[in-house]
């Protein structure tokens, strides 16, 4: 009896372990299958921190760069010798005028590429079949009472659509 016992704690215990064993192997089989499938979001997430990295860099010498032109810039206005600060205002004039000049052009650009889009768009709507509200035919109206009207009324007409009585054919 005591044997039978023992057989049946050891049995349960086998059972257990197995399940146990089961359950361990599935989670493994779930967790290599999670890893697989995150592992190239992990490639791109180094990535993407390699680049951030190369940025941060560059905005640090870009930053350090920017103190030192405004240093030899503050020095440069600072100047005693009048022809250096002239022919600096003078540089920076141009270097202004230059930079305006390629804004304008940019905003026309702009503008061309707008229109542009506009009429494909207006184009594709057509070829698509969708109609847009036009607001320059908002408040036209074909019949109005203080419009002429295409036929005026004379004696003996009632309706304004249909033409007049004496031009009517009539059966005799």
């Amino acid at each position: 009896k005591q044997l039978d016992e023992e057989e049946a704690r050891k049995s349960g215990k086998e059972n257990a372990t197995a399940e146990l064993t089961e359950e361990m192997n599935k989670w493994r089989l779930l967790y290599e299958e999670l890893y697989d499938k995150t592992k190239p979001f992990q490639l791109q997430l180094d990535a993407f921190e390699a680049e951030k990295q190369a940025l941060l860099n560059e905005h640090g010498a870009a930053q350090e760069q920017l103190n030192k032109l405004s240093d030899s810039y503050a020095k440069l206005l600072g100047h005693q010798n009048l022809k250096q600060k002239i022919k600096h205002v003078v540089k920076l004039k141009d270097e202004n005028s230059q930079l305006k000049s390629e804004v304008s052009k940019l905003r026309s650009q702009l503008a061309k590429r707008k229109q542009s889009e506009r009429k494909l768009q207006e184009e594709l709507n057509k070829v698509l079949g969708i109609k847009h509200f036009d607001p320059s035919k908002a408040f036209v109206h074909e019949s109005k009472e203080n419009f002429a009207l295409k036929t005026p009324l004379k004696e003996g007409t009632t309706n304004c659509y249909r033409a007049p009585v004496e031009f009517q054919d009539s059966p005799k």
